[in-house]
């Protein structure tokens, strides 16, 4: 049987070996260059099909914007070098456009917590000369080296968090360079708190995945400064939003004529003192938002603020302010504040922490829960003149935990001025802080016309049951119009509170009536067992008030469900038979008389 011709032939014995290796070693190589070729068409054409694919029928710039918001809302967590590989992989045309269109190359991180594929370098190089955000991580050496020639293009920068001191020197170049920064608008800082073990390691337990847990009890907080950095309007000059932890500043000779926003958290100060950060400030002319969380220069702050025994004279915020949060401890909250004069339509927001860690802290948890509210106040508010105008306060009792800060939020409009307290539970269940006293001492020269308190308990009734302080605290509020303070909708002690503000209305203080010109109240009865005791005491005290000429205007009726076990149908009938009992002992008691779905009182407001 014949062999079948492969067409390569095959060596002659007559011819010898190493002309026959030749041939063959041409015949091998101009079959690749034939392949490489058919290789190359194969290429060409598959360009060309891919050109005809609907999204690379796309103008570029189209392209390069929806390869920008994949890369920015990417939510499968994967890591940068993940969401670069989706696009550059997918052909040979994603490609080119991607690693030419400079905006896609601009948002850079670098340090631990990059985990990148892509080099430094190559962001840098592909960015070309677009302004840059830069997010920098513990970086080392070689990164920050890389990174400073490129500040000046720079438009926000993010450093931090850090882990620790042993990085102050990098981020000092960063924060710090020899040039100016004349893009950048956004600066944002901070070192992460030192941690000093008290006894050994061995208080550090680690859980499942290997977190590392230190137990609070036997460590130290430092809230230190551990760098303190120069701001200069020549080194910042458009510089718009500054957040710094745990760092201090030293403020520009100067003064910022850009900055919006300023942030300043955790950082006891020990190179400026109170009086230059004040006038920094008042400098700032186009300041709208203003966060300190536990911020204190330490010169002039934590000592007495005297210059020369003259007093502090409150510094005038910029007119623009629109938010001002001031959280720390009490004390410092009221030394903060008494040196600000702050404009009446800012949103001003001042929470009373407290932390068993602080270097500054020596109260017990107790003590601490059971200070007033006022305390985070200045004794003199007439640099904030919103306390005055206040016409309505919102006070929720929230249930969260003890360590919860303690909030007075206010809330300045050009022609209403609403308060919202906020107000964790009591630690350890015992009383907290006289609720009805922070009201009178806080809003006692106010012009309140409506007030809310809502979700009373078994904890907070104590605060709210005595019958004469109420007395006393309704006397300080002869505006009032509209009045709720209602238990949460399952409460029985609550209810206490209920009935003391009930029988405060129904008397008098020493002649003079409370309240004349209340016209809305509103009442809720946790459950059918409860409806007879409420309406006894309300029945009397509109009956009293009438007597005396105080008609009431209307009445909301919160009427709980309590009984969850029955059907829908005899749900309805319950409902609509304690409605009838509340129609039938209070008609021509009150104008109107509306019952409300859940906690809903006063124009919608929800509890």
């Amino acid at each position: 049987m014949a062999k079948p011709d492969t067409g390569l032939g095959e060596p002659s014995p007559n011819v010898p070996v190493s002309l026959a290796r030749a041939g063959i070693l041409a015949a091998r190589a101009e079959l690749f260059e034939q392949k490489e070729a058919f290789e190359r068409k194969i290429l060409h054409n598959s360009f060309l099909l891919n050109a005809t694919v609907p999204i690379n029928m796309l103008p570029e710039e189209l392209l390069i914007e929806i390869f920008c918001y994949t890369l920015i809302h990417d939510v499968s967590r994967s890591q940068s070098g993940g969401r670069w590989y989706r696009i550059l992989a997918v052909c040979r045309n994603w490609h080119t456009i991607a690693c030419r269109a400079a905006t896609l190359w601009t948002n850079i991180t670098i340090g631990r917590s990059r985990l990148n594929t892509i080099p430094l370098e190559t962001f840098l190089s592909r960015s070309q000369l677009v302004p840059l955000d830069v997010t920098v991580r513990s970086p080392d050496q070689p990164d920050i080296a890389a990174l400073v020639p490129h500040l000046p293009r720079t438009r926000s920068l993010n450093v931090g968090p850090s882990m620790g001191p042993e990085h102050a020197a990098l981020m000092e170049k960063v924060l710090t360079p020899a040039f100016a920064m004349p893009k950048l608008h956004t600066l944002i800082a901070g070192f992460e708190h030192e941690v000093d073990p008290v006894e050994s390691d061995n208080d550090i337990y680690y859980s499942d995945d290997e977190e590392p847990f230190r137990d609070p009890d036997n460590f130290t907080y430092r809230y230190g400064e551990v760098l303190c950095i120069p701001l200069s309007t020549e080194l910042y000059p458009h510089l718009r939003n500054l957040s710094l932890t745990t760092i201090s500043f030293i403020p520009p000779a100067t003064p910022f004529t850009t900055l919006r926003r300023l942030e300043l958290r955790q950082c006891i100060s020990y190179t400026l003192c109170r009086a230059d950060f004040l006038q920094f400030l008042s400098a700032s002319t186009v300041l709208e938002e203003l966060v300190l969380h536990k911020f204190r220069p330490y010169v002039g702050f934590l000592h007495t603020d005297t210059q020369g025994g003259a007093p502090l004279v409150p510094v005038a915020l910029s007119p623009a302010l629109q938010t001002l949060v001031v959280e720390d401890m009490p004390s410092y909250n009221a030394r903060m504040l008494e040196g600000l004069k702050v404009p009446p339509t800012t949103n001003l927001s001042i929470a009373a922490l407290h932390d068993p860690h602080d270097p500054c802290e020596d109260r017990s948890s107790i003590v601490a829960s059971q200070e007033p509210l006022s305390k985070s106040l200045p004794p003199n508010m007439d640099n904030l003149s919103m306390v005055h105008n206040v016409d309505v306060v919102h006070l929720h009792l929230l249930h969260e935990a003890a360590s919860a800060p303690r909030r007075i939020r206010l809330t300045g409009r050009a022609a209403k001025y609403t308060i919202d307290l906020y107000a964790p539970l009591p630690w350890n269940n015992e009383q907290g802080s006289n609720i009805v006293q922070d009201l009178a001492d806080i809003f006692g020269n106010s012009p309140v016309v409506e007030l809310l308190i809502t979700r009373l308990d078994d904890i907070w009734y104590k605060s709210c049951c005595h019958t004469e302080q109420w007395s006393r605290t309704l006397l300080r509020f002869p505006y009032l119009q509209r009045l709720a303070v209602t238990p949460i909708p399952y409460g029985f002690r609550g209810l206490v509170a209920q009935t003391s503000i009930l029988a405060a209305l129904t008397a008098s203080e020493h002649g003079v009536d409370l309240c004349p010109a209340l016209k809305h109240f509103a009442i809720v009865s946790p459950e059918k067992q409860a409806d007879a005791a409420v309406l006894q005491q309300t029945a009397a005290c509109l009956r009293a008030r009438l007597e005396r000429g105080l008609r009431l205007s209307r009445l909301s009726v919160y009427l709980c469900v309590y009984e969850n076990w029955q059907y829908p149908k005899q749900k309805v009938v319950l409902q609509s038979e304690r409605q009838g009992s509340f129609v039938d002992a209070l008609a021509g008691l009150v104008d109107e008389l509306v019952f409300t779905p859940g906690e809903r009182f006063f124009d919608g407001v929800t509890a």
